[in-house]
C-alpha cells in the first residue's frame, strides 16, 4: 500500500501470548501502522497484560471493544491498558452509554473510535471531536457489504457510499435517520417478544 493508505491491524484477540502480540506489534510499529487493536486472548479484557504491551511498543493500542460500559472503559484507560477507546452503541448501553464514554474520553483528550458501521454509529462519529475513522467490515471495490439490505431509504455501508473526498453522509431522516424494510425483517424473525408495563409477553 505504500503511502496510499493508512494501515491498522485488528488481530481480533488471536494471540495466546504477550510475546507473540509484542512481536507482531513491533512489525506494525516499524511499518508505521496507525494503531494496533485487540491482539490478546481471551477477549482483550486484561488490563495488566495490555499495560505490558503498551510499555513494550511505540504504537497506539486501541482497546475496549470487549470491555462493555462507560465505567469499565474508564477503568481500563486510567489503569494504563490502552491509548485509544472503542465504543459501540450495541454493547455500551446504547447512545447514552456511548456518549458518556465519549465525553469522559474527550475530557482527557483521548480519541474514541466507533466500532462497526450503522446509522447510529454515523451519528456518533459526526458528534465526535476526537476520532479518525469510520469502521466498516468485509468491503472493498471488489466485494460488496455482506450485511442484509434492511433499509428502504438507500442507506448502505457498502464502499460505494464513500464520497470522493473520503467522507460518508449522516442519515438525516427521523430517529436515527433511516427507514427499515419491516417485511424483510419479519420474515427473518426467529422469535418475537412484546414488552408491556406488566413484563415481557
Amino acid at each position: 500500500m505504500g503511502e496510499r493508505a493508512e494501515l491498522m491491524l485488528d488481530p481480533a484477540c488471536v494471540f495466546d501470548s504477550l510475546s507473540d502480540a509484542i512481536f507482531v506489534g513491533k512489525a506494525c510499529q516499524e511499518a508505521a501502522f496507525r494503531w494496533y487493536e485487540d491482539p490478546l486472548r481471551p477477549i482483550g479484557v486484561g488490563v495488566h497484560q495490555h499495560r505490558q504491551l503498551r510499555d513494550a511498543l511505540d504504537i497506539p493500542i486501541l482497546q475496549t471493544e470487549h470491555v462493555p460500559g462507560p465505567e469499565a472503559k474508564a477503568d481500563f484507560l486510567l489503569a494504563g491498558g490502552t491509548d485509544l477507546l472503542r465504543v459501540d452503541a450495541h454493547y455500551d448501553l446504547g447512545v447514552t452509554g456511548s456518549l458518556t464514554t465519549i465525553k469522559f474520553a474527550q475530557s482527557l483528550g483521548v480519541n474514541v473510535e466507533v466500532h462497526g458501521p450503522s446509522p447510529v454509529h454515523r451519528h456518533l462519529v459526526a458528534s465526535l471531536q476526537g476520532t479518525s475513522m469510520y469502521e466498516v467490515a468485509n468491503v472493498s471495490p471488489h466485494h460488496s457489504n455482506p450485511s442484509p439490505h434492511i433499509y428502504t431509504c438507500g442507506y448502505t455501508d457498502d464502499w460505494t457510499s464513500i464520497g470522493e473526498d473520503g467522507t460518508l453522509p449522516v442519515p438525516s431522516g427521523h430517529g436515527v435517520g433511516v427507514s427499515y424494510d419491516l417485511d424483510l425483517i419479519r420474515k427473518q424473525a426467529v422469535n418475537t417478544w412484546t414488552v408491556t408495563a406488566d413484563g415481557v409477553a
